[in-house]
């Protein structure tokens, strides 16, 4: 069996154990686990039980908080469920290593072998409490396809090899030339960014992959820098640089009820409307649900978030509306 072919299986047998312990809010037991699972887990039940623990000790260090659920009276573990909100705070980031297993399991996704192991999966957690396709699914994979510069990217972290891109900022009008000394692939909130070095500026920034214009190119021989030994990916995401933005929505009173579920802050402005503070979310999806409430609510920022509300809302009407 060659190399490639185990990572393929690994990355699949990791992105299966994460639909599943995404599943619906009740954990799911060790039990539970290896009998939908059968496929991807050996018979033996200790090798079975080595093999679980590794899984669960993988996606813990990309990021993924898995919680050991125990019942306390009786001293018991109940069983295990990832935790979406926590896990969407910390983000998930990648070493080359993980971002070339996730960027398998990512072209995997598109052929029949990994659709039909996670379709297996997805049959059949409605039987242990799952819900909708469309609901859990979502909440368990926070981040857009992998974009085409992960894989180069992933390459130029591995050998140390600085890498030159275009880039356009939202307030400029055309790109600009990078050189990037890449440290971390992050997935986030429903995007892709690359952190590392700013040759140009001397200083670590964050970049956003859909931001890229035109492609990666390698700049330097091998070995060429040396990445500092420990980066805190939290702090540069929420930093100077490309950080993310989060969405501002201003609602009419009374109406809007799952913007007012689903928000980390709401503040009223006068009689009429409310502010409400979302935590960042794949921007698509957010802009369909705002766009179905029409007048009754606004996007205040990000402006990114504006255009896309903006553009659903004129193609349902002809291009009459304006928001």
């Amino acid at each position: 069996m060659s190399a490639q072919t185990t990572a393929e299986d690994k990355a699949v047998r990791l992105f299966t154990l994460l639909v599943l312990l995404s599943a619906g809010r009740r954990p799911k037991t060790r039990a539970e686990v290896f009998e939908r699972m059968t496929a991807f887990y050996p018979p033996g039940r200790e090798a079975r039980e080595r093999m679980f623990e590794r899984d669960k000790d993988d996606l813990r260090n990309i990021g993924v908080v898995i919680e050991a659920i125990e019942d306390v009276e009786n001293e018991e573990l109940i069983g295990y469920r990832v935790n979406y909100q926590q896990t969407q705070e910390r983000g998930i980031s990648f070493t080359p290593e993980e971002s070339l297993a996730v960027s398998l399991a990512a072209r995997l996704w598109e052929g029949t072998r990994a659709a039909a192991s996670v379709e297996h999966a997805a049959l059949q957690v409605d039987a242990i409490g799952g819900g909708p396709v469309e609901t859990w699914l979502e909440q368990a994979l926070r981040f857009t396809p992998m974009p085409e510069p992960v894989e180069l990217l992933t390459e130029a972290m591995r050998s140390r090899s600085r890498v030159e891109f275009s880039y356009l900022k939202p307030a400029d009008a055309t790109p600009a030339r990078r050189e990037i000394e890449p440290w971390s692939v992050t997935a986030l909130a429903g995007r892709w960014y690359l952190l590392g070095l700013d040759t140009a500026a001397a200083a670590g920034k964050t970049f956003r992959l859909d931001r890229i214009v035109g492609p990666v190119t390698v700049a330097s021989a091998p070995g060429a820098y040396s990445p500092p030994p420990n980066v805190d990916v939290a702090a540069m995401l929420q930093g100077p640089g490309d950080a993310v933005e989060t969405p501002i929505v201003l609602v009419r009173r009374g109406t809007c009820h799952r913007l007012r579920q689903d928000s980390v802050a709401i503040e009223q402005v006068d009689a009429q409307w409310d502010r409400c503070t979302l935590p960042a979310r794949n921007e698509q999806r957010l802009a369909r649900l705002i766009a179905g409430y029409g007048a009754d609510a606004k996007v205040a920022e990000p402006v990114t978030l504006r255009a896309q509300v903006r553009s659903i809302l004129e193609a349902a009407s002809g291009g009459q509306h304006a928001h």
